[in-house]
């Protein structure tokens, strides 16, 4: 059974990242339809709402292995910096899940910020990411992606 995909809709705030795939958030309290953007097509709960982002597993920052604790530290600071240093904010792709976070492909300054993280090493594909692809180059300035093992 798929899940219906809403739209798209603007972040008004970032209160806070949960970890390296989660976050908080508020909406302009509308979910606009792709193929009528003029108009509101939904509204929904729009204040600080969580926000999973969709097609990524981030490491969990309680892992008992050592490693992947840093990592979710690593991905969870590097979330942090790209909402720091970004301007605009938009969710696109919108879906419910089943704990009624919504899970949405989040864009910061027009970059695909699911498929940077998976780009830094610092998430796993999960699911199905949509093809969106980053429009140009964005690397928080105070985060270095973790280095890649050697085959």
């Amino acid at each position: 059974m798929s899940r219906m995909i809403y739209g798209y809709a603007k972040i008004t705030r970032v209160h806070r990242v949960i970890d390296g795939d989660t976050l908080i958030a508020s909406l302009d309290n509308k979910i606009r339809n792709p193929k009528r953007p003029d108009t509101a097509f939904l509204r929904i709960v729009t204040h600080q709402i969580s926000v999973r982002l969709s097609g990524i597993d981030a490491p969990e920052l309680n892992d008992t292995d050592q490693r992947q604790a840093e990592l979710a530290n690593l991905a969870k600071a590097a979330l942090e910096q790209a909402v720091k240093e970004g301007e605009r904010f938009e969710l696109q792709r919108i879906q419910r899940d089943k704990y009624f976070r919504l899970n949405a492909i989040l864009m910061i300054d027009d970059v695909c910020i699911n498929e940077w993280l998976l780009d830094c090493g610092l998430a796993k594909r999960y699911g199905n990411l949509f093809a969106v692809k980053p429009r140009s180059v964005f690397i928080p300035s105070e985060v270095d992606p973790p280095d890649q093992p050697d085959d």
